[in-house]
């Protein structure tokens, strides 16, 4: 039995082996080892004398090594906490080395300009410490044996060099069912009600205010409470739906220097549908009683030269008198949820699996993994179910 790479990376060694692709066949089976030390997508055949087996694809990842920081700033008198996650999984107590790339007059990381920290999970994490006397950006970075991760920049302030930073998703399919949100935050904090000078430039884009009208620029304000509270953010889509390109938006306020945000409006270059659905496993901590609320986010897991939006979702008829609700204001999260204001619920039924939706995404480059964030349950009588990620079902 010869083994064959079609197209892509990596290279096969013969169990039983004979030559480099070639296995004996023992008991009607041949078996051959693909490895690759690039990553990327083969496709593999094997043969029999002139007879073609059917084609496979194998996928080969590289191991990664990410890197966030809980805060892009801070007043220089407090700490960020510094995340580095590796992937594939790697062994609990695995070295990740927190370094600090530039700026090391401004912060350290243990009191050093690097640190090794043990993983758990896959994840380790350091604390940046401002030495409070400076302030500026710092870099830093983490890394896993030879690999590192993409460099992150974060910022220290003061009261008389304050900060102001935007965030936005880095891209933005131009055919997305929900604009995303731009978000301006402030060091030292503003006042609430504060208002903001924002603007789009670039064409791809527009903004807007929370019950505003889409245009070129907009003022919010300084939200007083609620997740976003100290923040100011305004509503980011296409222009037209067909638009491609970078829209920059940019944000202003008094001796607060002017910062921007840079968003890709890719194409949409093919769809995908899937259907989420609960598993025999919920229904059995729902126990026959009604549902009243359902609350899930479906993260995907697209990264920043890639995008994936949700472009329509179908909720199917048996769920009656639940009433749906769909966001999608960032690159990964789609937060769904399903509530019944007459406190009543809809019975779910015992047959497993329950359809709950069919969510329709668009996507570029290629279709990205989905997963299920469980966030909250609501039987009626107000009892609450807990859910975990293998209470869902996507397919």
């Amino acid at each position: 039995m010869t083994f064959k790479i079609n197209s892509g990376p990596g290279s096969f060694s013969a169990i039983s082996q004979v030559s480099t692709t070639t296995a004996t066949i023992t008991n009607g089976v041949a078996t051959a080892q693909l490895t690759s030390d690039t990553a990327g997508t083969t496709e593999i055949y094997a043969t029999y004398g002139t007879t073609n087996s059917t084609t496979k694809t194998v996928r080969f990842t590289a191991q990664t090594v990410s890197l966030t920081a809980s805060s892009p700033a801070a007043m220089n008198s407090d700490p960020i906490t510094l995340t580095a996650t590796v992937s594939p999984a790697v062994a609990d107590g695995s070295l990740v080395t927190f370094s600090v790339v530039s700026g090391g007059a401004i912060a350290s990381i243990g009191g050093a300009t690097s640190q090794n920290v043990p993983t758990s999970n896959s994840q380790a994490t350091a604390v940046l410490t401002p030495s409070g006397a400076s302030t500026g950006t710092v870099v830093v970075r983490a890394t896993y044996g030879t690999v590192n991760s993409s460099d992150v920049s974060v910022q220290f302030a003061s009261i008389t060099s304050p900060v102001m930073v935007l965030t936005a998703s880095k891209s933005y399919l131009v055919t997305a069912a929900d604009p995303i949100l731009v978000v301006a935050s402030f060091y030292p904090s503003l006042s609430s009600g504060t208002l903001i000078n924002m603007n789009a430039a670039g064409g791809a884009g527009v903004i807007k205010v929370e019950g505003g009208t889409y245009g070129t620029s907009a003022t919010p304000g300084v939200i007083a409470s609620g997740a976003l509270a100290g923040k100011a953010y305004v509503y980011l889509k296409s222009s037209d739906s067909t638009t491609t390109g970078n829209a920059t938006v940019t944000a202003s306020y008094g001796i607060y220097p002017t910062t921007s945000a840079i968003v890709s409006f890719l194409p949409e270059i093919g769809t995908s549908t899937k259907s989420v659905s609960l598993t025999a496993s919920a229904l059995t901590k729902i126990a026959g009683r009604n549902v009243t609320d359902i609350r899930f986010n479906i993260v995907n897991d697209a990264v920043s030269n890639s995008a994936c939006y949700y472009k329509s979702i179908t909720p199917v008829a048996l769920l009656g008198t639940l009433i749906p609700n769909y966001q999608q204001s960032d690159a990964n999260s789609t937060v769904v949820s399903f509530a019944d204001l007459s406190g009543t619920g809809v019975a779910l039924g015992s047959t497993a699996p329950v359809k709950l939706l069919d969510i329709e995404y668009g996507y570029n480059p290629v279709m990205a993994s989905l997963s299920i964030v469980p966030v909250s349950m609501t039987v009626a009588g107000g009892a609450s179910v807990t859910l975990t990620a293998a209470d869902f079902l996507i397919q």
